[in-house]
């Protein structure tokens, strides 16, 4: 008897270990990683912490495929991801046939955690980055504007070294909410020579979304291209300890990687913005969610109409390539500081996350497309297969093939 309740448990919480399993496999994909940095690479902020984390994840991993029904049913959803979506078809429907009929022995309660590991659709594959050796790379680097909201004051030696990765010029502008911060961001960023440094305070309203488009509103008249980045923490959720790794070492995580995006927006006019592939972990929440209604109304004033089914994706975090001219739809709403709620710990249902899912949606508006880029080494079975970029032509085909947000046919 006691076999047979372990049995129906595993299988009613399956949905639950295996979101967790995947998000330890993420996290140690981004663990090697940032342990294969180059020797003599800056002292990354949570450089103790990570071996902690290394640690953690190896035990916990042990622990859920500890039993062989886990095993047997971590299996099948392996083979399950990596099959064609026609050829998994039957597996799916076997499986959710067979949970289902043991909910309605065992009861359906739901475990609390993470979220069902079966992600969202993509609106269109994710290029692999750094692109394929063949690649025609610019030898004149373009002139960046890195616009940056430090809400955590000690991450921006860490944010510096990542920035060190751009060629050329590279005006950085920070944003922060005390003079305290400021002074010891000015301190990390002593001696910055690519360009020039500017720290700005801005109120603790509107997370990063709001200090990046309304504190340097300006920054976008006077530079074509800019990198929107922040200071990100996300202490409220374990499972996303380890997000800003990702999302930094695929937009800044080589010289290399920094040029073939730079010379992808020199060599495709029509390219305007470049963002990571979503952090496993958030997969199953890239929707409108409690924030439709506030993104109706955002998107009605830049004349777009959203409705509940409208299609969806954004760079979730908030961080990015751009040319100006992709936000410009954006920055036209003029939003003020006070259109933001104050801070109270809100993880969504504000303004800025509207915001935020609405990037992707001004860029077309913009008459531009975006792209998604991911690194074969943090990529996960759902991200498969990438486009690997070979030349002007494949990447422009590869705009082309994503469905856009907006309907009608790309300009």
């Amino acid at each position: 008897m006691k076999l047979v309740r372990s049995f129906l448990l595993t299988v009613r919480y399956a949905p639950h270990w295996l979101a967790e399993r995947e998000a330890i496999k993420g996290e140690q994909n981004i663990i090697g990683l940032l342990h294969a940095r180059p020797a003599g690479s800056p002292p990354l902020a949570q450089e103790a912490e990570i071996a902690g984390y290394d640690e953690a994840n190896r035990r916990r991993a042990e622990e859920i495929d500890g039993s062989g029904t886990r095993r047997l049913i971590s299996r099948a959803y392996d083979v399950q991801t990596r099959l064609p979506k026609a050829a998994a078809l039957p597996l799916r429907l076997l499986w959710r046939g067979f949970r289902g009929a043991v909910l309605a022995v065992s009861g359906a309660r739901r475990a609390p955690g993470p979220p069902d590991p079966r992600p969202a659709p993509s609106r269109g594959p994710a290029a692999a980055i750094p692109f394929e050796p063949g690649f025609a790379r610019d030898k004149a680097a373009p002139p960046v504007a890195a616009v940056i909201h430090v809400y955590y004051p000690e991450l921006m030696g860490e944010i510096r070294a990542y920035l060190m990765n751009i060629p050329g010029t590279v005006d950085v502008y920070a944003s922060t909410d005390t003079e305290a911060k400021r002074k010891a961001i000015l301190k990390a960023l002593s001696g910055w020579t690519a360009g020039t440094v500017e720290v700005r305070l801005a109120p603790n309203r509107g997370r990063d979304i709001a200090p990046k488009l309304i504190a340097f509103r300006d920054v976008y008249d006077s530079h074509a291209l800019v990198l929107h980045l922040h200071s990100k923490k996300s202490p409220h959720d374990s499972y996303l300890r380890l997000w800003r790794y990702l999302i930094y070492e695929t937009l800044l995580g080589s010289p290399e990687i920094v040029g073939d995006i730079l010379s992808a927006f020199e060599q495709t006019p029509r390219l305007g913005m470049v963002a990571a592939q979503h952090y496993f972990p958030l997969k199953a929440g890239i929707n409108w969610g409690p924030n439709l209604a506030m993104a109706q109304a955002l998107g009605g004033r830049m004349g777009l109409k959203i409705e509940e089914g409208s299609p969806i994706d954004f760079p979730a975090g908030s961080m990015f390539w751009a040319r100006s001219a992709a936000l410009r739809p954006l920055l036209d709403l003029q939003l003020a500081v006070e259109d933001f709620p104050a801070e109270a710990g809100q993880e969504d249902s504000t303004l800025a996350h509207a915001v935020e899912r609405l990037y992707f949606y001004a860029c077309e508006a913009a008459g531009l497309s975006w792209l998604k880029i991911c690194r074969p080494e943090l990529a996960h079975a759902s991200d498969l297969p990438l486009a690997h970029i070979r030349d002007a032509a494949d990447l422009a085909a590869l705009l082309t093939g994503t469905r856009p947000l907006i309907g009608g046919p790309r300009p």
